[in-house]
């Protein structure tokens, strides 16, 4: 939907879109930048207000847009237009990463932090090799690289054995390597800063489609995906199906998805009313 081709195909009809951009449909570096000036607030922020369950108005987003001029060879003719690209932060999709962030980040520095503890069933670590390799994949599969630098510190000890059945005493050496692990406050504020937005583009003139609308308009609008979801989960689970023969099998997706027709019409019109 969101690829130039399509856009351009939509405004060379006359007709009008809205959709999620990503940072695949933009220019090498937009996204990041468009992310930083609105969270410095350099355009001022408009805020997107809704009634919430009790009826009193809600701050749900806030968001800013900017123009950029598009172009794209439909058919014969290069079809050009203004895009108007709508910059968003959610509050509840935010405050949810940013937590989901700082729980990866305290996960990952206690995993860290266990590889020193010494006992039986704890694996040991003498070269330094060895344990960057097991920090490195912790960090990486928490997806948190940039925001724990470490430390490795190789340790040496040496103690002196007993001598048996004659032999002279022998000077063992031990060798063990630790690490220390600490939180990059910049990278990690820098990280919260970019959680939470969202874009969307629309070529729909801002006096028939403010900022506002568009959004609101784009969190009510119908989703295909949202309602085949519900056929992985409760209430219309499709799995496991604890069934033998194939014909059950056929019979038991085309019931669930008449019941999943019915649900979504339903939604539909409870949407409009």
């Amino acid at each position: 939907m969101a690829s130039r081709p399509t856009r351009a195909a939509i405004a060379a009809a006359g007709d009008f879109y809205l959709c999620p951009l990503s940072p695949v449909h933009l220019l090498e570096g937009e996204w990041a930048a468009a992310l930083e000036a609105g969270w410095k607030g350099e355009p001022v922020l408009t805020p997107v207000v809704r009634p919430n369950a009790k009826g009193e108005p809600e701050r749900i987003a806030e968001g800013y847009e900017y123009p950029v001029t598009m172009s794209h060879k439909v058919g014969d003719h290069v079809q050009s237009w203004t895009e108007r690209c709508v910059v968003v932060r959610s509050v509840r999709h935010a405050r949810a990463a940013e937590a989901a962030l700082r729980a990866r980040v305290a996960k990952a520095i206690a995993q860290i932090e266990a590889l020193n503890q010494r006992g039986r069933g704890k694996k040991r670590f003498e070269t330094i090799a060895a344990l960057r390799q097991a920090v490195l994949a912790i960090v990486q599969r928490d997806d948190v690289a940039d925001l724990l630098p470490f430390r490795l510190l190789p340790h040496g000890t040496t103690r002196e054995g007993r001598g048996s059945r004659g032999k002279p005493a022998r000077v063992e050496h031990e060798r063990a390597t630790t690490v220390e692990v600490r939180v990059a406050e910049a990278a990690l504020e820098a990280a919260m800063r970019r959680v939470g937005w969202r874009m969307y583009g629309t070529h729909q003139p801002v006096e028939q489609l403010s900022l506002a609308h568009a959004v609101l308009a784009y969190r009510s609008a119908y989703q295909g995906e949202r309602s085949l979801g519900r056929l992985k989960g409760r209430p219309l689970s499709l799995t496991p199906m604890y069934v033998q023969r194939a014909d059950h099998a056929t019979g038991l997706i085309r019931f669930l998805s008449v019941a999943l027709r019915v649900l979504t019409l339903l939604e539909c019109v409870v949407r409009r009313q």
